[in-house]
């Protein structure tokens, strides 16, 4: 597979004189995004990434959205505020002051805490996560959500 890009060379005039092509060969790099999409898929949570401002809105979110929130990834990405809507109201100044303390320390957060599905029904899930810098300069939050009924706290204490 390849990408191309096509550029017209102009003279003084503005006459197109001539086109430039340049042919990027992205095989391996489709075949590395296939295998990550398809890890993420078979993961029994969620990996996310979104905006460090209030709502913490997702720019992206993959794997059992549906399992763990009742949401599906679209409707998490375009539609839902994580900490407004999902988190669970008693817990959300919680959430907020540990992860924007740990933050504070250049740490990544490791949290325990209830969320509501879209049916209404209240889960505990395990979140770790962390401040990424993007190549742009902007910086994002990006982490990975797992109800704790399916799992083991002590375990997963050791990945923090």
């Amino acid at each position: 597979m390849c990408e191309w890009h096509n550029h017209a060379l102009t003279n003084a005039e503005g006459d197109r004189i001539a086109i430039y092509s340049h042919v990027y060969d992205i095989t391996d790099n489709l075949e590395n995004k296939r295998q990550l999409e398809g890890l993420v898929d078979r993961l029994p949570g969620i990996v996310y990434r979104h905006q460090n401002e209030p709502g913490w809105p997702l720019a992206f979110v993959k794997g059992s959205c549906v399992e763990l929130t009742g949401y599906t990834s679209e409707e998490l990405a375009d539609e839902v505020l994580l900490a407004e809507e999902i988190i669970h109201p008693d817990d959300r100044t919680y959430v907020q002051t540990e992860t924007e303390q740990s933050l504070a320390e250049h740490q990544s957060y490791n949290l325990t805490y209830r969320i509501r599905m879209k049916s209404g029904v209240t889960k505990w899930i395990w979140e770790c996560g962390g401040k990424v810098t993007l190549s742009n300069g902007d910086s994002v939050l990006e982490g990975f959500l797992i109800s704790v009924d399916t799992v083991d706290l002590d375990r997963l204490s050791q990945f923090s």
